[in-house]
């Protein structure tokens, strides 16, 4: 998830779940609120679904590098993400490498900013083996 997506991701699931509405006035209401909250942090629903492609993208590649599927591992989705990286062999500097290795043993959930420090560096290591 980018970075923007991020502060607002619980307003984005309440949302998104309100969609399922049996209410058609709730449902074009949470549509309308949606589009609203994606643009007060300078996205919209492409970069929402960007974002749920690029998830699907990591929890896939992830999820066969350690032949285990990554919805099982909860809080320790970004501990696989963190070993792949570093497993890789990715160019890091050294300040993200440090970062990384940091993360790859962390246990718990991580902040909003260490979560999009570390799926930019994802999106960024994934992007470059993708055009190689």
């Amino acid at each position: 998830m980018t970075a923007a997506l991020a502060v607002v991701a619980p307003r984005i699931g309440q949302l998104i779940r309100l969609l399922g509405s049996d209410q058609d006035g709730e449902v074009v209401a949470a549509a309308r609120a949606l589009g609203r909250t994606l643009t007060s942090v300078g996205a919209d629903f492409h970069t929402l679904a960007d974002s749920i492609e690029r998830s699907a993208h990591i929890s896939a590649v992830v999820g066969n590098s350690y032949n285990e599927p990554a919805a099982t591992r909860g809080c320790e989705d970004h501990r696989a993400i963190a070993r792949w990286l570093l497993d890789s062999g990715a160019r890091l500097s050294p300040k993200e490498w440090s970062f990384v290795a940091d993360m790859a043993k962390r246990f718990g959930t991580l902040s909003e900013r260490q979560e999009a420090w570390l799926r930019a560096i994802y999106e960024r290591v994934s992007a470059q083996s993708r055009r190689a």
